[in-house]
């Protein structure tokens, strides 16, 4: 039996033992930016809740733009998930996805009026 043989007959018997072990994957996800989470953004209730609330608890928003009747509070973030798989120290796969979005406080006489996000 010459040695290729040999070698090629012992990685397929190591295979399925090592099979596990040879691939691996790995993601990570950073938010970026002014980012209300969902438990504080469900706390603004329009027509209660005040702007010094919003401003104590969330924070100064990323900008603001001012309209006829109100003033908009705008908070933006970015949710950048990477993914990479790998086989036995060699890069299979990888993956980036940002999403870029934005949430709004719309707020007239120091009272919150509307809340939504992008």
């Amino acid at each position: 039996m010459s040695i290729n043989r040999i070698a090629m007959i012992g990685l397929v018997a190591c295979t399925p033992i090592l099979g596990g072990c040879l691939i691996m994957k790995a993601s990570t996800e950073t938010i970026t930016g002014d980012y209300i989470g969902e438990q504080s953004f469900q706390q603004i209730k329009p027509g209660t809740t005040t702007a010094e609330w919003v401003e104590s608890v969330i924070g100064k928003p990323t900008r603001t733009s001012k309209t006829k009747n109100s003033e908009l509070w705008i908070y933006d973030y970015q949710n950048v998930k990477r993914s990479k798989g790998y086989i036995f120290l060699l890069l299979a796969d990888g993956s980036e996805k940002t999403i870029k979005s934005t949430a709004y406080i719309e707020i007239k006489d120091g009272i919150v009026i509307n809340a939504w996000r992008e």
